[in-house]
């Protein structure tokens, strides 16, 4: 990591080849937890094609090397993992105000791993007074999503994330008991849901009075 003037080798690390099978797919062709003093990892076996590296670490954002020409011979690939920002805040409930302990908050990533005991998912659990602390996001625009027992799961989306920099107080107001009864998901966001469709994403589903319907996006644009 180069978060700090002097780089030091990540002992504990998840490294994820992901190869080009379209212009907007990737496909994960294999991955790797290592422990190792050096910060050094090995993926054997991958065809020759061109890939994505990705790593990642527990409080360290990710870090994607991209189009990654893999011939017969061994290419060697570094991975310089940032810092990244925080995102911290509180989740309630929306009815009594009151703080929801053990909730799982977990910031949505693109990238889709295995389990490891090294994961790439940045996520924490809330505290007896609803509070939560995520260090090692990426720099950027991202969503997320919280979870709690008896309660409807909400999503944000457009939090501005800068390196070295807290994008909280997030307050999270999940929907309890009753009110949460038939609700799939609660959002806020634009309310569109896409998929990879050959070159292109292709609109699948869209939220009724969300932003992407007012906006004119229409089913299968």
């Amino acid at each position: 990591t180069c978060a700090l003037p002097i780089c030091a080798a990540v002992a504990g690390a998840t490294v994820v080849a992901l190869r080009h099978t379209g212009r907007l797919m990737r496909a994960s062709q294999a991955q790797t937890t290592v422990f190792d003093a050096a910060g050094e990892y090995r993926l054997e076996g991958l065809p020759p094609g061109t890939y994505d590296v990705v790593g990642g670490a527990a409080g360290q954002a990710l870090v994607r090397v991209s189009d990654v020409e893999l011939g017969a011979s061994e290419v060697e690939v570094s991975l310089v993992l940032p810092a990244g920002g925080r995102i911290s805040g509180r989740v309630i409930d929306e009815r009594t105000r009151a703080p929801v302990p053990r909730a799982r908050v977990e910031v949505e990533r693109s990238l889709s791993a295995g389990a490891s005991v090294a994961p790439l998912r940045a996520s924490a659990l809330t505290d007896d007074e609803g509070s939560f602390e995520i260090d090692g996001v990426e720099a950027g625009r991202c969503s997320i999503h919280a979870y709690a027992l008896d309660y409807a799961p909400r999503a944000i989306s457009g939090l501005e994330v800068v390196a070295g920099a807290d994008a909280g107080p997030v307050e999270i107001a999940l929907s309890p008991g009753s009110e949460a009864v038939g609700l799939r998901f609660d959002f806020v966001g634009i309310g569109v849901m896409v998929q990879v469709d050959g070159e292109a994403l292709r609109v699948t589903g869209l939220v009724e009075g969300g932003g992407a319907e007012q906006a004119g996006l229409q089913q299968d644009d």
